[in-house]
């Protein structure tokens, strides 16, 4: 009894949508979810680890000459070149000025990994889980906002932690 069910056809050929229609491909089928997987993990990693930008700081209170060093700085986060674990990523203090573009860039990281997150675990949802077209278009669309709020997120090169900041040890 259980050898009959093996040779009944698994897709519906009527095309109304009524089964669940498989993607064209097993290529595609490991190819999508495994690529949009790696791009979540990179937009995560890229936002919250202190290395989105690089830059330079010259202190200028320095009464021998000035000082200059450089820096990597993040979304979230710094690197402090004084510390004597060089690699280390402090949170930004309190005091720090925030501008638009600094916030809109927080925002913006924050966005890009929610509907990529979303279309993420849709993704991976649709091996097993029926999906209909206009869904399909969905996921779509939820990875285009997620590639947009992704290089919004370079607004950030804009703000004052780039382009130079008014405070003591700071330009």
């Amino acid at each position: 009894m259980a050898d009959e069910n093996l040779t009944e056809s698994l897709v519906d050929g009527t095309g109304d949508g009524t089964n669940r229609q498989p993607p064209q491909g097993a290529l595609f089928a490991i190819f999508a979810p495994l690529l949009s997987v790696i791009s979540f993990i990179l937009s995560n990693s890229s936002s919250d680890w202190c290395d989105f930008a690089y830059r330079r700081v010259s202190d200028e209170t320095s009464t021998t000459k000035a000082l200059e060093y450089s820096t990597q700085i993040g979304i979230w986060s710094f690197e402090d070149t004084h510390d004597a674990n060089s690699n280390a990523c402090y949170w930004y203090p309190s005091g720090i000025p925030i501008d638009s573009y600094f916030k809109s860039s927080r925002w913006f990281s924050q966005l890009a990994l929610g509907f990529g997150g979303t279309a993420v675990f849709l993704l991976l949802m649709s091996s097993c889980c029926h999906h209909t077209k206009s869904q399909w278009k969905c996921f779509g669309i939820f990875l285009m906002m997620a590639c947009l709020f992704q290089g919004l997120e370079f607004l950030i090169l804009s703000s004052n932690l780039c382009t130079g900041l008014t405070g003591k040890g700071m330009s």
